[in-house]
C-alpha cells in the first residue's frame, strides 16, 4: 500500500483567501475562489451526499425542505466559479413529482440526473425520478412510483448504476416485511422501467434490518454485479450488520446474499452502521454511528471478501477532538480515508477528518463550531472533486442558520484544510436526520 508523509494545517476562516492564495495555495491543483452564498430561505436541510460531475465541474446536491409547504429541490454549483454559478435545477411540488429527496443524485453518461423522493408521487409513497438534461436545462421525468405493496417509507441514500444503466437502491422500512429491501430498476431511461425487489430484510442468511444508506456497487468481469450495504439494526446481536448481494444476471435479476459481519457492540466493534461501506484496495471500509471504545462510533475494515470475510476495527472515536457519531460514507485518496463526524470535535459540531491506513493515525482537518462561518453537524461524508480536493456540506450554522458547503483543498506536497466558504444555506433548519444513540 502506498504511503506518504502528511502535514496538515487548518485554516478556520473562510475569508482568508487572499493570504492563502498568495502563499500556501500557490501551485495547488484547485484554484477555487473564496465565495459565500446565502441561499433563499426555502433551501432547507441538505442531507444528500454531493455528486461531482467531472465533465462539467459542477457539484449537485439536494435539499429536503420542511415536508409541509416546502418539498425540496436539486441544486448545482461550480466551486471553481463561485457564487454566480449557483442554480436551482428542479424544485419538487410534493404532488405527482414527489418531494423531500431521500438522498443526493447520480448522473448517466448523457448528464441526466437520477434520485429518489420520500414523499408524494402517484401513491404518496415517494419514488424515483430522472431529470433529463437538454443543454443547460433539466426536465422532470417519473421513473417509478412506489406502491403500497413495496412502499419506500423513508428511502434514504443515493442510487447506484451498473454498466448496463440499471439502478439499485434501498428502502429503510419498505419491502415485503416492512424492514427494508434492496431493489433494481431496469430500463430507467426508457418508456417502461421495470422494478424488481431483489432482497427483503430480514431473510436468511441476513437477519439485520433498516438499510438506510443505499449500496456500494461493483461491476464484475462477466457482467455480474456485487452490491455491498450496511444494516443499522438487527443482525445476530441486534446492532446491525454488513452484507453483500451477488446479482449474477442484471437482465434477469435475483440475488445471492452473504452476511459479512454482525456488530456485537462489544466495546470495540461499534454498532449502528448508517452508510454503505466503501470498497477500496479490494476491502470494505466503513463507519458505525455509535459504539466502540468511546461509544462514539468506529472505523472498520472487512477483508478477504471472496474467501472468509475478516473484520477489523481500525479506529474508535472518543467524542473528543476527533469527533463523534460518523453518519456518512467514506472516500479514499492514496493511503488515506476521509470522512466526517456529525458531532464532537473542539467546536462540538462535528469534524472532517483523515485516517492514514499506513500509520493508523486519525487527524482532524476541520472542527466545526456551528457558527456563521463554519456551520456544523454534517450528516453525510465528503465528495471528491479531483485528486486531493473534497467537498462536504453541513446542515446547521452558516449565515442563515441552515448550513455551509465547504471545500478541503491541498497545499503543494501536503494536505491543507481551508473552508472555501462556498455556500451558506438560508432559512431555519426544519429538521435534522436523527442521530443514532
Amino acid at each position: 500500500m502506498h504511503k506518504r508523509p502528511l502535514s496538515f494545517s487548518v485554516a478556520f476562516s473562510a475569508f482568508a483567501a487572499a493570504a492563502l492564495l498568495s502563499g500556501a495555495l500557490v501551485g495547488a491543483k484547485a484554484q477555487i475562489p473564496d465565495t459565500r452564498i446565502s441561499l433563499p430561505s426555502n433551501y432547507l436541510n441538505s442531507v444528500g451526499t454531493l455528486f461531482s460531475d467531472p465533465t462539467t465541474n459542477l457539484l449537485f446536491g439536494t435539499y429536503e425542505g420542511d415536508g409541509a409547504t416546502n418539498f425540496g429541490s436539486v441544486f448545482s454549483v461550480n466551486p471553481h466559479v463561485g457564487a454566480s454559478s449557483l442554480q436551482t435545477v428542479y424544485t419538487f411540488s410534493g404532488g405527482t413529482d414527489g418531494g423531500v429527496p431521500g438522498g443526493g443524485v447520480i448522473s448517466d453518461v448523457s448528464g441526466n440526473l437520477y434520485g429518489t423522493t420520500t414523499y408524494g408521487g402517484t401513491n404518496n409513497t415517494g419514488g424515483i425520478y430522472e431529470l433529463v438534461k437538454s443543454g443547460p436545462s433539466y426536465t422532470y421525468k417519473d421513473v417509478y412510483d412506489f406502491t403500497l405493496t413495496y412502499p419506500n417509507l423513508a428511502m434514504v441514500g443515493e442510487l447506484k448504476s451498473d454498466a448496463y444503466g440499471n439502478l439499485y437502491g434501498t428502502t429503510v422500512n419498505g419491502g415485503t416485511y416492512g424492514n427494508g429491501n434492496v431493489f433494481e430498476i431496469q430500463g430507467a431511461a426508457g418508456a417502461t422501467p421495470t422494478y424488481t425487489d431483489l432482497y427483503d430484510f430480514p431473510t436468511s442468511p441476513i437477519s439485520g434490518v433498516s438499510p438506510s444508506g443505499g449500496v456500494t456497487l461493483v461491476n464484475n468481469p462477466g457482467g455480474s454485479v456485487t452490491l455491498y450495504g450496511a444494516l443499522s439494526q438487527g443482525g445476530t446481536y441486534g446492532y446491525g450488520d454488513v452484507y453483500s448481494l451477488l446479482v449474477a444476471n442484471p437482465a434477469a435479476p435475483s440475488a445471492v446474499a452473504t452476511d459479512l459481519y454482525d456488530f456485537a457492540n462489544n466495546g470495540t466493534d461499534g454498532n449502528g452502521p448508517v452508510a454503505a461501506p466503501l470498497i477500496a484496495y479490494g476491502d470494505l471500509f466503513g463507519a458505525t454511528s455509535a459504539g466502540g471504545i468511546g461509544s462514539a462510533g468506529v472505523l472498520y475494515e472487512i477483508s478477504d471478501l471472496n474467501g472468509t470475510p475478516t473484520y477489523q476495527t481500525l479506529y474508535g472515536f472518543t467524542g473528543g477532538a476527533d469527533g463523534a457519531y460518523p453518519l456518512g460514507t467514506l472516500v479514499a485518496d492514496g493511503a488515506y480515508l476521509l470522512g466526517t463526524t456529525s458531532s464532537g470535535g473542539t467546536g462540538s459540531a462535528g469534524v472532517a477528518w483523515s485516517y492514514n491506513l499506513g500509520s493508523g493515525q486519525l487527524t482532524p482537518l476541520i472542527s466545526f463550531d456551528g457558527g456563521t462561518t463554519l456551520g456544523g453537524n454534517p450528516q453525510v461524508g465528503l465528495t471528491q472533486i479531483q485528486p486531493g480536493v473534497f467537498a462536504g456540506v453541513n446542515i446547521s450554522g452558516g449565515a442563515n442558520g441552515a448550513g455551509v458547503l465547504f471545500i478541503i483543498t491541498p497545499e503543494p506536497g501536503s494536505y491543507a484544510t481551508m473552508l472555501i466558504g462556498a455556500v451558506t444555506f438560508g432559512g431555519i433548519l426544519a429538521r435534522k436526520r436523527k442521530k443514532r444513540a
